[in-house]
């Protein structure tokens, strides 16, 4: 071995230690690099091997609107602001809402609003398909996530009450 000097020796040291450290700390993400290469998934298995774990479709819409039976769809108003824009909600078997975009009735929420003398069936065709953008019916991107915001008192991570001015913490 040449002869190192302490600096060099000190250079050397620092050098593998970043590298061990480096190597250490990516361990997880390279693993699961690797498993993504061979497996064509990080390691996380999904519902549906094309389309992932994507939401199941509201209904279809081939020849006329045939709505999904494990879902339901509400018309209600959307509470993230002070405009009040009109939404539909995505409603599961379960109760729990799983998406939320905009309601094709409600003036705010589509740029030609549906006369409510439409049934709801042919409204939802108007919004289905190669419409364009004209027939779309939109939730605003504090509207959108709203979903998110009804389950958050239920979240574990949330606090259930306030803290107390003695530090101790009521959770």
């Amino acid at each position: 071995m040449a002869n190192l000097t302490r600096r060099q020796w000190l250079k050397v040291g620092l050098a593998v230690g970043g590298m061990v450290t480096f190597g250490l700390s990516y361990r997880d993400v390279a693993k699961r690099a690797i498993d993504g290469l061979l497996n064509g998934t990080s390691g996380k298995v999904t519902r549906d091997r094309i389309f992932g774990n994507a939401l199941i479709p509201e209904a279809q819409a081939q020849t006329h609107w045939q709505q999904n039976p494990q879902q339901t769809i509400a018309m209600t108003q959307c509470f993230g602001c002070w405009t009040q824009c009109g939404i539909r909600a995505r409603v599961n078997a379960d109760g729990k809402v799983i998406r939320i975009a905009g309601n094709p009735y409600h003036p705010l929420s589509q740029e030609h609003p549906i006369d409510s003398s439409v049934p709801f069936s042919k409204a939802m065709e108007q919004l289905a398909g190669e419409s364009g953008l004209d027939a779309r019916s939109t939730a605003c991107a504090r509207g959108a996530p709203r979903c998110d915001d009804l389950y958050a008192r239920a979240a574990p991570h949330c606090w259930k009450a306030c803290t107390v001015r003695c530090g101790c913490l009521n959770r």
